[in-house]
């Protein structure tokens, strides 16, 4: 059994290896990063006025034994979005 208080959730642009967030805390120093939850059981990372260098593959830890993660892109195509960000539900 898993204690859900000691589950904490990390955020990782894949290809730089740059942490985004951990947990409630964001970490880049980008201010258009934010982070937010549901009830600590559905984790977004938010990036607000997407630009250019934000596109690529973002990856989401839990870090339980195993450690589970999911890895999404991000697409731009002609300045807007093509594919909705990434929410992790822990269940």
């Amino acid at each position: 059994m898993i204690l859900l208080m000691f589950v904490q959730v990390g955020w990782v642009k894949a290809d730089t290896k740059a942490i985004q967030a951990i947990h409630d805390h964001v970490i880049t120093h980008n201010p258009r990063v934010s982070v937010s939850h549901s009830d600590y059981s559905t984790w977004n990372l938010h990036v607000k006025n997407v630009q250019e260098e934000d596109r690529g593959m973002y990856m989401c830890q839990i870090n339980t034994d195993p450690m589970k993660s999911q890895v999404r892109e991000l697409l731009l195509y002609f300045g807007s979005i093509a594919v909705n960000f990434m929410s992790v539900a822990r269940g």
